[in-house]
């Protein structure tokens, strides 16, 4: 695919298609939404960020030497610090998704990428609501799934994956209605779905190795130095930074799975629903012939 072309959302696509056609999108209009995402996510991924290394180290290595029990280290694991990480997080890509996600529709009503950037923009705060209690809802359904038995867990989290999208891309129907129609679209592509889902996560976590490696490396220095006895407290303060500097490159990452899944929509409409076709058919029977001017009397 051209650097340039004009990806056509109203598509049905095969994984490796749906693969191409996300990277062939976010070249023309990631540029567009990165500086939303970095000023209006950017504070929440850092806190996050922040939260998630003081939780970690107060756990993991000052847990290590002050000699902490079982029931001690647990405590600390589920640390107020722990909540709170897991909050900053949840609402940075809620946010995060209705940004990316209002781009790509601004993009499929102007059919390519000189569309309202404005426009994107203006309907954050009423999406915003939207897409978080479906997150929650979702996540809620699919936890209780997995509490009863496992495999019902995984069946609901990936029939339902689609929801905050469809919130988004349709801004008349609501929570439930997203959910059925999520629901409508995966059934007879659950295990293409899920498939899609490993596929993306894979090149995420590959993508998101470039900003971890430096807090997987520091945390082993820090580890080691741990168990030798050292004193770990100096590396509080870096730990803490690079951490919330990898939360960054999530939230930069992030339009690779919210535009997957607008893509995958779209596929999955046109697969059920036939809808550029059916546009065509309505186009085409709208059509009024045109009148010959003097024809003249038989």
């Amino acid at each position: 695919m051209a650097p340039d072309a004009i990806v056509d959302l109203h598509k049905k696509r095969d994984i490796g298609e749906i693969i191409n056609a996300t990277f062939g999108l976010l070249r023309l209009i990631y540029k567009n939404m990165v500086k939303d995402i970095l000023l209006i996510t950017g504070p929440f991924f850092i806190l996050g960020g922040v939260f998630s290394a003081l939780n970690q180290f107060n756990s993991t290595f000052s847990g290590v030497q002050r000699g902490l029990s079982l029931s001690d280290k647990m405590s600390q694991i589920f640390s107020p610090q722990y909540f709170l990480s897991l909050l900053c997080i949840l609402l940075g890509w809620s946010i995060a998704y209705c940004i990316i996600g209002n781009h790509v529709l601004q993009y499929s009503i102007s059919k390519g990428p000189n569309y309202d950037k404005d426009a994107a923009r203006n309907t954050l705060g009423k999406d915003f609501w939207r897409v978080l209690g479906a997150n929650f809802v979702v996540g809620l359904v699919a936890v209780l799934g997995c509490f009863l038995f496992l495999i019902p867990g995984i069946y609901i989290a990936v029939a339902n994956s689609l929801t905050a999208i469809i919130l988004i891309l349709n801004k008349e129907i609501g929570i439930g209605q997203a959910m059925g129609e999520s629901r409508r679209l995966i059934k007879d592509n659950w295990w293409k779905s899920l498939g899609l889902g490993f596929v993306m996560a894979f090149i995420v976590g590959a993508i998101s190795m470039i900003f971890t490696i430096p807090v997987l490396i520091y945390t082993a220095i820090i580890s080691f130095h741990s168990v030798r006895g050292g004193d770990v407290e100096q590396y509080r303060l870096i730990y803490t930074i690079i951490t919330a500097i990898s939360q960054i490159g999530s939230a930069l990452i992030s339009p690779v799975t919210v535009v997957g899944s607008a893509i995958y929509y779209y596929s999955l409409k046109e697969e059920k629903d036939q809808g550029s076709l059916m546009a065509k058919i309505d186009s085409i029977g709208n059509q009024q012939p045109e009148k010959k001017e003097n024809e003249g009397s038989y």
